[in-house]
């Protein structure tokens, strides 16, 4: 139990710099893009409850060429768009 002191990092300031070695800025997604896989996934849910697959295929496409560019979000992209395909047969 604390006595309500600032132990630890509580008060700290914890901004990181985009410069820090750990964030690359050109590998990582602007807000533009992460909005756009957003939009994407949106459009996806739509067509395939109307049932327009290719149409849908054509987004899937779209949605690994944005996530291609951050090799994390296509780590995290590529097993939502295996599922994506199995849904759209």
């Amino acid at each position: 139990m604390t006595d309500g002191g600032s132990d630890g990092i509580v008060g700290q300031k914890l901004d990181v710099p985009i410069t820090d070695s750990t964030l690359d800025p050109e590998v990582i997604m602007d807000f533009a893009e992460v909005r756009e896989l957003v939009r994407l996934r949106y459009e996806l849910r739509r067509l395939r409850s109307e049932g327009r697959a290719d149409e849908a295929r054509a987004l899937l496409a779209r949605m690994w060429s944005l996530a291609e560019a951050d090799p994390a979000e296509a780590a995290e992209v590529q097993p939502e768009l295996a599922r994506w395909e199995f849904s759209l047969r």
